[in-house]
């Protein structure tokens, strides 16, 4: 059992001295780099020991710019940093014409929108639904529509149930497929 301890002690013992002799002849580094200065401005006192400078190894040459020697072909050049070339743009689709007679009706609908949803009328509910009595092309603009809506309703400005008329302009646009409401006057009656 003695026996046994001081074998494990001797061992422990030569293993300690391998490791300063290691030290000492710099294979080992004890403390980086950064741990030294930090402990000379703390005022602590360190005996070093003057290492010999390792030689560094010189960067790898590059050839960038050399030409070949006459007789002989440059390498092929290797582009790592290309980009890949730039996808086409598939080809702008033209928009799909529809009937006119829809294109009424979407702007009709559009300005039933109008007062549901965007208005200071409550309770709404239409004379009639759709009818090209009450749709006109703005002359000399494309797709531009006046539209005529008859509604009861409860009008918020006054407090009181009423028959309203009013006249709205609904644009279609054919690019993105919507009606856009471009302006409305209160009517006594629709007239075209």
């Amino acid at each position: 059992m003695v026996k046994n301890k001081i074998k494990i002690i001797l061992v422990l013992l030569f293993s300690l001295c391998f490791v300063f002799s290691m030290t000492f002849m710099g294979c080992i580094k004890v403390y980086p780099e950064g741990k030294k200065g930090e402990e000379a401005e703390m005022g602590q006192e360190e005996e070093f020991i003057a290492e010999e400078p390792l030689e560094e190894e010189p960067p790898p040459e590059e050839h960038f710019d050399e030409e070949p020697p006459p007789g002989e072909e440059p390498p092929p050049e290797e582009h790592f940093d290309e980009e890949p070339p730039p996808e086409e743009e598939p080809p702008q689709q033209e928009p799909q014409k529809i009937p006119e007679q829809e294109v009424k009706e979407r702007c009709f609908h559009k300005a039933q929108n109008e007062i549901e949803d965007h208005s200071i009328y409550k309770n709404v509910v239409f004379d009639t639904e759709y009818d090209d009595n009450f749709v006109a092309k703005v002359k000399g603009q494309e797709y531009t529509y006046k539209c005529g809506i008859e509604f009861s309703a409860f009008d918020t400005n006054v407090n009181k149930d009423g028959h309203f008329v009013w006249e709205f302009v609904v644009r279609y646009d054919p690019n993105t497929d919507s009606c856009v409401v471009e302006g409305g006057n209160m009517q006594s009656e629709v007239h075209f």
